[in-house]
C-alpha cells in the first residue's frame, strides 16, 4: 500500500494516470517507437503520473523452454545470451529515467517473476532500485489524496484508491476481458482498478454505486475498471511470433489514459 499526497490550487485542476506495462524489451515485437511517444507524451504533460503494470522486458534465455532466437531483439546480438536480462533491465531504465520522478510505482510481471522463481534474481527489484522508485509486488494499492489550497488552507479534500495489479487469466475474447474487470470490481472496493497482462485497451463500463457519507448523506461515487494495453506486437516480418503461433489478433498498441478530476471527484478513460 503506497500513499502519496498531491496539493493543487484550482478548480479546473485535472490529473492524468496511465498504466505502462507489457512492454517486453528484448523482443523483436517490442514497438519502441510507440513507447518513446507514450514516454515523451508522460514527460511534457504537466500533472501526469504513471503506474508500472509489469512485463517490462522479454527476460527469455537460451535454458527457457519458450526461447526462440527469431524472437530476439536484432540488437542483442550472440555474444549478449549470456547477459540478455541485465543489459535488457539497463536498457529499460534508460528508456524511463526521464519520467522516473512521475511514477507512483511499479508491478512486477509474471515474466519478472517467472525469473525470481526459478533462478533467484528479482528484475523489479533492481528495476525499482536503478529508478529509486516503489515496488508494489505483483499487485497493491496506490492510494492519492488531493488536497486544494483556498486562501492559506486546504479546500476540497479527496482521495483516489487505487487498485493495479499485473492481470492474471488468458481469455481471448473482449466480452471475458471485461467480465474479468467486473469480477474483480465487485470485491475490491476501489475507485480505479488497473490490470494489465492481457495486452489490450479495455474500459469496463463505469459503474455508479450508491452510498452513504460519514455524516449520513446520500452520495455516489464511480468506479472505472480498464486494461491497461501493451507494446507487443503480435505480428512482425521475418519473424515468428508466440502471438502467431497461438492465432492471438495483433494488439492495440498504447496505453489507456486517465483523467482524474478531484475537485468533482470524477474520472474518465479514453482509448
Amino acid at each position: 500500500i503506497i500513499k502519496k499526497e498531491i496539493i493543487y490550487s484550482s478548480r479546473s485542476e485535472h490529473f492524468n494516470l496511465v498504466g505502462l506495462g507489457d512492454i517486453h524489451l528484448g523482443n523483436i515485437g517490442c514497438d519502441i517507437r510507440k513507447l518513446n511517444e507514450i514516454i515523451k507524451w508522460v514527460k511534457d504533460t504537466p500533472r501526469t503520473f504513471w503506474i508500472g503494470m509489469g512485463d517490462y522486458v522479454e527476460s527469455i534465455i537460451p535454458t527457457d523452454p519458450r526461447f526462440d532466437p527469431y524472437s530476439i531483439d536484432p540488437s542483442y546480438n550472440i555474444k549478449n545470451l549470456s547477459r540478455l536480462i541485465p543489459m535488457q533491465i539497463d536498457d529499460i531504465c534508460a528508456l524511463l529515467m526521464p519520467i522516473k520522478h512521475k511514477c507512483l510505482a511499479i508491478l512486477t510481471g509474471n515474466h519478472e517473476e517467472n525469473v525470481r522463481l526459478r533462478f533467484n534474481f528479482d528484475i523489479t527489484f533492481e528495476i525499482a532500485r536503478k529508478l529509486g522508485v516503489q515496488n508494489l509486488g505483483y499487485d497493491g494499492w496506490v492510494r492519492l489524496q488531493f488536497r486544494r489550497k483556498a486562501r492559506n488552507s486546504i479546500g476540497s479534500n479527496f482521495a483516489y484508491k487505487i487498485y493495479a495489479s499485473h492481470g492474471f487469466g488468458g481469455a481471448r475474447k473482449s466480452g471475458a476481458k471485461v467480465n474479468r474487470l467486473e469480477d474483480v470490481a465487485t470485491y475490491m472496493d476501489a475507485d480505479i482498478i488497473m490490470l494489465g497482462h492481457e495486452h489490450k485497451k479495455i474500459i469496463a463500463p463505469p459503474v455508479i454505486k450508491l452510498g452513504l457519507t460519514e455524516q449520513g448523506n446520500l452520495t455516489t461515487r464511480k468506479q472505472i475498471a480498464i486494461m491497461t494495453g501493451s507494446f507487443l506486437k503480435g505480428y512482425v516480418e521475418n519473424a515468428t511470433t508466440y502471438a502467431e503461433k497461438k492465432g492471438y489478433s495483433p494488439a492495440d498498441l498504447g496505453v489507456v489514459k486517465l483523467m482524474l478530476k478531484p475537485d468533482i471527484k470524477d474520472i474518465h478513460a479514453s482509448l
